[in-house]
């Protein structure tokens, strides 16, 4: 118990297969229609994935520029808030769309309850988000530091 290895690796394994089996809920939620399940499933862990490493990448830039005090707002800052919203705003549109589709044209209440509904399930999917991207993130560390993957990476990169 000492190394921390087990309890470290039960811990992400919970985390892993609570936040896929979230995920999994959503997808069997949304496959209703005839898509595939396994489909939306791999669209929404993409997604969760993109989008976090975006977020990632973007705080990583922030926090090693020298000249970055807290509370700071930089255009970069606006761009990629910029990004996560017309992201949010694209979703919420294609459901309003898929929904108008089988429904025919829906009312503004309707499409406005639909943005609030789009807008709760991206703040509660938060949570198993952020758990399945530190998985992936320890993960991706663990492999790095093993010696035959850094021969690998060292061989395709000269």
């Amino acid at each position: 118990m000492a190394s921390g290895g087990p309890s470290n690796r039960s811990r992400l394994t919970r985390n892993f297969l609570g936040s896929m089996a979230y995920f999994a809920l959503i997808a069997a939620l949304l496959g209703g229609d005839g898509i595939s399940f396994f489909l939306i499933l791999f669209g929404l862990v993409c997604s969760v994935a993109f989008c976090g490493g975006i977020l990632l990448w973007w705080m990583t830039l922030w926090a090693s520029r020298k000249e970055s005090r807290l509370g700071q707002f930089t255009v970069g800052s606006l761009l990629f808030a910029t990004f996560f919203l017309a992201l949010f705003c694209g979703i919420a549109s294609s459901c309003v769309l898929v929904l108008e589709s089988f429904h025919g044209t829906l009312s503004p209440e309707t499409k406005i309850l639909i943005w609030i509904f789009c807008a709760v399930g991206v703040l509660i999917s938060f949570c198993p988000g952020l758990l399945l991207l530190e998985v992936l993130l320890r993960t991706a560390t663990w492999m790095v530091k093993r010696r035959w993957i850094q021969r690998w990476l060292f061989r395709r990169s000269s």
